[in-house]
C-alpha cells in the first residue's frame, strides 16, 4: 500500500470520526504482539485472564469505532470494501482466538475461575469458526486468500484446531465450513505440480480430511507424522499428561513433535 494511500485513508477516518482499515490492522498487530509477549511472562491465573479481558475488551471497543463496511458487509460497495471486510475479519478472528487460547481446557481451572474461562473458551471457538468463515469468504473474491501462507496457515490451524476439540459433531455450521475449507484446499493442491508441493500443507489437509464426511477422497497416504498427531486425539480428555490441542496441531504442521510449542 502507498504512502498517498494510507494518507487517503487516514484523512477519510479523520473526517468520518471512525477507524479505518489500517489503523485497524495496526491496533490488531499490537495486541497480537502483546499477546506474544504476555506468553513469555508467568501470570498469577486470576491475572492471566484478566489481562484477556481487557484485550478482548479493547478489539471490541476498536469494532465498534470502525468503518461500517468493516463491520457489516451489506455496507461494502467497492471491491476494495470487500477485500478490507474479510481480510480483516479473518485476522481480528485469528487474534482473539490465540488470546483466548489459554482457556481451551477451561475445566481444568478452579471453580473460583471456571465460569469465566468457559466462557473465554466459548469465544475461542467462536473465532476459530469465524476465521475459517472469513478466510472461505475471501478467497471466494480474491485469488490471493490462497496465496498467502499467513491466511492459510490461519484458516487451517483453526480448522484443524476445531476438528481435534470435536466440534464438528456438535455443529452442522462448522462441519459445513470445515468441508468447504477442505474442497477448496484439495482443489488448490491438485493445481500444483507434486514436487513443489509444501509439506505442511499436504499434512495439513490430508489431518483436516478426517473431521469432514467420508465422501471426500484422500490427498494420499498420511504420514506418520500425521498419523501421529490424529491418533492423540482419543487421549486428549483422559490423558492430562497427553499432546495438547495447539501441540497436535503443530504437529500436523511442522511433523516433528520436537518443535512442538505449549498451548
Amino acid at each position: 500500500m502507498s504512502p498517498t494511500t494510507i494518507i487517503t485513508q487516514r484523512q477519510q477516518a479523520q473526517a468520518t470520526g471512525k477507524l479505518s482499515y489500517v489503523d485497524t490492522m495496526r491496533r490488531l498487530c499490537k495486541i497480537g504482539l502483546d499477546i506474544v509477549q504476555q506468553r513469555a511472562i508467568s501470570l498469577p491465573l486470576h491475572r492471566q485472564l484478566s489481562r484477556i479481558v481487557e484485550c478482548r475488551d479493547q478489539i471490541q471497543e476498536d469494532f465498534e469505532q470502525m468503518e461500517d463496511h468493516l463491520t457489516d458487509i451489506t455496507k461494502c460497495r467497492l471491491m476494495k470494501d470487500y477485500l478490507e471486510f474479510w481480510n480483516l475479519s479473518m485476522h481480528r478472528s485469528y487474534i482473539l482466538s490465540e488470546l483466548c487460547r489459554p482457556t481451551i481446557r477451561a475445566q481444568s481451572y478452579r471453580k473460583e475461575h471456571r465460569d469465566l474461562a468457559l466462557s473465554l473458551r466459548a469465544l475461542c471457538i467462536q473465532s476459530l469458526t469465524e476465521t475459517v468463515e472469513a478466510f472461505l469468504g475471501f478467497q471466494n473474491i480474491s485469488k490471493f486468500a490462497c496465496q498467502s501462507w499467513a491466511a492459510v496457515h490461519r484458516s487451517l490451524s483453526s480448522a484443524l484446531l476445531l476438528g481435534i476439540l470435536g466440534e464438528p459433531t456438535r455443529s452442522e455450521r462448522v462441519q459445513g465450513l470445515l468441508s468447504r475449507l477442505t474442497t477448496v484446499m484439495l482443489e488448490l493442491i491438485s493445481g500444483v505440480d507434486p514436487g513443489e508441493l509444501s509439506e505442511p500443507l499436504v499434512r495439513s489437509v490430508t489431518a483436516l480430511q478426517r473431521f469432514v464426511p467420508r465422501t471426500m477422497g484422500e490427498v494420499g497416504e498420511s504420514s506418520s507424522s500425521t498419523t501421529s498427531g490424529i491418533g492423540q486425539l482419543s487421549s486428549l480428555s483422559s490423558s492430562p499428561d497427553g499432546l495438547l490441542p495447539y501441540d497436535i496441531v503443530n504437529s500436523i504442521f511442522w511433523g516433528s513433535p520436537d518443535s512442538m510449542s505449549s498451548s
